[in-house]
């Protein structure tokens, strides 16, 4: 504190004084209570900013998982089509070896104007 303040301390009667000190303290501990209400408060945001960084890890893990398994359900789905028609294909093989001939209609599988002709 100032040389001025002492002064003016002197010059007041002690009761005012001391009412000005109580004054001075309960508006410090009042300020350290709200720093650590203040901290606490921080502290709770950097765990809620923490726990929704985590879920939403957790949220996207969950989505790429459920999209692997949709692919992989599509893989195998192409996977038995080649194989079966692998199969259709092996035996139009052996027929065709075996002088069998199939006739062609001219139709194709594909619509007219098909991306696929």
């Amino acid at each position: 504190m100032d040389e001025g303040y002492h002064i003016c301390l002197e010059l007041q009667p002690k009761s005012i004084v001391l009412q000005q000190m109580r004054h001075f303290e309960i508006l410090q501990e009042k300020i350290r209570k709200m720093e650590s209400r203040h901290q606490q408060r921080e502290q709770q945001l950097q765990q809620l900013l923490h726990q929704n960084h985590l879920l939403a890890a957790e949220e996207v893990a969950e989505e790429a998982a459920k999209w692997k398994k949709v692919v992989e359900s599509k893989t195998k789905e192409i996977d038995r089509f080649r194989n079966e028609l692998d199969s259709i294909l092996d035996v139009l093989r052996v027929l065709q070896r075996q002088g069998v001939v199939i006739p062609h209609t001219g139709r194709t599988a594909y619509p007219e104007n098909s991306v696929y002709q």
